[in-house]
């Protein structure tokens, strides 16, 4: 057994994981939602919410080290905006929401979102958060079932 051992590897070694955790922040914070499979999500999840947490607690002495850990400035000024949304709540950042399963190789995937509407601030962009309903592909799989049911 593997006693006291934290996080997930996502075979890949400690520079790829480092280098997959800076994409999938920035493309979350400039665009206020990341599609990526489920041990993706729930791996980088809890690395945003520290770099979320350092941002709130206001910790401008050391922006060097947000900017080390998520790529660039523009990053760092957008999780320092979304901070302000987010003042009063004391974590749970983000929502993870289970969408149909990747068509190739049926891999699941989650919608990871912002659980305050942060649409007005961001990085670069100013990208509308999208409802749940608008978000979700549509699959196809219902119509096959009502040919299989017809024929």
């Amino acid at each position: 057994m593997n006693h006291k051992v934290f996080g997930r590897k996502l075979h890949r070694n400690k520079k790829g994981r480092a280098q997959l955790f800076k994409v999938l922040v920035h493309n979350f914070v400039v665009h206020g939602r990341l599609t990526t499979t489920e041990a993706k999500a729930k791996a980088v999840r809890p690395f945003l919410e520290k770099l979320m947490t350092k941002a709130k607690k206001g910790e401008t002495q050391r922006p060097l080290l947000l900017k080390e850990t998520s790529g660039d400035r523009g990053v760092v000024n957008g999780l320092f905006k979304i901070a302000e949304v987010f003042a009063n709540v004391p974590g749970g950042y983000t929502k993870l929401i289970k969408i149909p399963t990747r068509k190739g190789d049926n891999g699941r995937q989650l919608l990871m979102i912002w659980s305050k509407q942060t649409s007005d601030v961001g990085a670069k962009t100013t990208v509308p958060a999208p409802s749940v309903t608008q978000s979700l592909p549509k699959t196809g799989k219902t119509k096959k079932v009502k040919e299989k049911i017809m024929t």
